[in-house]
């Protein structure tokens, strides 16, 4: 099995001793940017590559972060047309409530049972 470049880079860190925290110091990026480097979601920049490459020269013989033929991780997209539909959402449907037979209205008390209310489905 070939190794990407965030497989190496994260031997190379771990050979070395050094947490991905630590790293990311080194390297003035946060954590999550070496998580995200070792993982494969995003690539570093140029810079960062040179950085790294100074720091671990066995990563000068790894993919390079960047090259079309590594393999990708997940499955492929699916084309347009084998894609479900947006489903929208429905209006609000309103729907009455009865009132409630009660001697609200009489005291002028404002209890909303005795009122004919309408509420959202």
């Amino acid at each position: 099995m070939r190794t990407t470049f965030g497989q190496a880079l994260t031997t190379a860190r771990i050979d070395a001793g050094l947490s991905q925290d630590e790293l990311g110091e080194l390297m003035e990026v946060r954590q999550s940017s070496v998580c995200q480097w070792e993982s494969g979601v995003i690539n570093p920049i140029a810079s960062h590559y040179d950085q790294l490459v100074d720091l671990f020269p066995a990563l000068k013989f790894a993919p390079r972060p960047d090259s079309r033929d590594q393999e990708k991780p997940g499955p492929a997209p699916a084309p347009k047309a084998a894609r479900k539909p947006r489903i929208r959402s429905k209006p609000a449907v309103v729907v009455p409530i009865r009132e409630a037979p009660c001697d609200c209205a009489e005291l002028r008390l404002s209890c909303g049972l005795c009122r004919p209310l309408a509420r959202a489905v």
